[in-house]
């Protein structure tokens, strides 16, 4: 659980403070923590459906519930991130 949210962090992190620069790899970079968290986070969810057959503990799906948090935090940034930059300008320009 310690990996995915190392990655998810950085992720949500990288996603905040690059949000009003561009520079050389950024969509490269995106996407290899993307790439890095939806592997870890499938991984995830297989070892939990698997441990829950076994266990039959709902306290198994913990690990899944942690990748739904970050995926949801993932969301409400790029919307918060995409609102503002639509949002009008407060500066009332050359009178």
């Amino acid at each position: 659980m310690l990996p995915i949210i190392i990655v998810g962090l950085l992720l949500n992190a990288f996603l905040l403070s690059n949000a009003d620069e561009d520079f050389i790899f950024k969509n490269d970079i995106l996407f290899l923590l993307a790439l890095i968290f939806i592997a870890l986070s499938a991984w995830i969810i297989y070892k939990d459906k698997k441990e829950f057959k076994k266990t039959k503990s709902r306290l198994s799906f913990l690990p899944t519930i942690t990748v739904i948090i970050f995926i949801s935090f993932f969301l409400i940034t790029n919307i918060v991130l995409a609102n503002r930059d639509i949002s009008p300008n407060n500066n009332p320009g050359w009178l």
